[in-house]
């Protein structure tokens, strides 16, 4: 069962939806799902769709799909994903598997390392943790962040005559996605404007980040995380990602790696397998914890 759901934050509404189990039965841990940059929560609804033992919510982030934007003296940044996120699960009361894709892997991977008691499983699709940068590089991302801080806050987003242009434009950049998906996806981020539509999301979140933690403390992080934690990732995805991963697989304390045929939104062309996955290593862990 499909509803749309909202989160009153400190100063914002987050917007989303949370479907429910068609069949009866022993249910699994709750499920919050996150997606990634540029994406909404339509990005992981052919996912919970095939969830078939646990409730599921997803919601857009800031400045993403129906979410609010910040206000005019905000930015976006890392660490405020992360607090964004500790707001929701304390809302919830109760420990959550959490699912993310891509930025959501890496923000999720922050919240289960510094509030392990919120969290009973780490499920992370084309992510491997926050990314890193080399100390010598603080000051020129400084400056790069800054300046594209700068820019953002002139620009707008991009018009186009209708939703099937729209459609296309997005589908050029997701080649991985049919337009079928593409359509699913953007519909929660395409606003209506006087000569067609233009997309939604907040143009202030395309800025690059000002700074970013070093490898060492990204592994400290990781380290940190008392959860199972699964690791999925695509044939075709970002091959960053696979270097990541192949780096840090000694921070994990209990980690499941898998592998599926795709790009890399492989949770939205690959539904019923990553939905699979999903459930059987939150069935193996609990019965190995227990």
């Amino acid at each position: 069962m499909y509803q749309d759901w909202q989160c009153q934050l400190t100063g914002m509404t987050l917007d989303g939806w949370q479907i429910e189990p068609d069949e009866k039965g022993p249910q699994g841990p709750f499920i919050v799902a996150t997606h990634g940059w540029l994406d909404n929560a339509n990005s992981l609804l052919p996912l919970a769709k095939r969830i078939r033992n646990h409730s599921l919510l997803a919601f857009d982030w800031p400045g993403h799909g129906l979410s609010q934007h910040l206000p005019a003296a905000g930015n976006y940044h890392f660490v405020d994903w992360a607090d964004v996120l500790l707001q929701v699960l304390e809302q919830l009361k109760q420990p959550v598997v959490l699912v993310g894709h891509s930025m959501g892997a890496l923000v999720n991977a922050m919240v289960a390392a510094a509030f392990p008691e919120k969290v009973s499983h780490l499920v992370m699709i084309e992510g491997a943790g926050p990314l890193a940068s080399e100390p010598e590089q603080a000051a020129a991302m400084l400056r790069k962040g800054l300046l594209s801080r700068k820019r953002s806050r002139k620009q707008t987003t991009t018009r186009y005559d209708d939703i099937h242009q729209a459609v296309a434009a997005r589908h050029a950049v997701s080649t991985d996605l049919t337009p079928t998906l593409v359509e699913l996806l953007i519909k929660r981020n395409i606003r209506a404007s006087q000569d067609g539509v233009q997309w939604g999301y907040d143009p202030r979140v395309r800025a690059f980040s000002a700074t970013r933690m070093t490898e060492p403390q990204v592994r400290a992080i990781l380290r940190a995380i008392e959860c199972p934690v699964q690791i999925i990732m695509a044939k075709s995805g970002y091959p960053e990602m696979k270097t990541m991963l192949a780096s840090r697989r000694d921070c994990f304390r209990q980690l499941q790696v898998a592998e599926l045929p795709g790009g890399h939104h492989v949770h939205m062309t690959q539904p019923k397998k990553v939905a699979s996955l999903i459930e059987q290593f939150v069935a193996d862990t609990i019965q190995t914890s227990d």
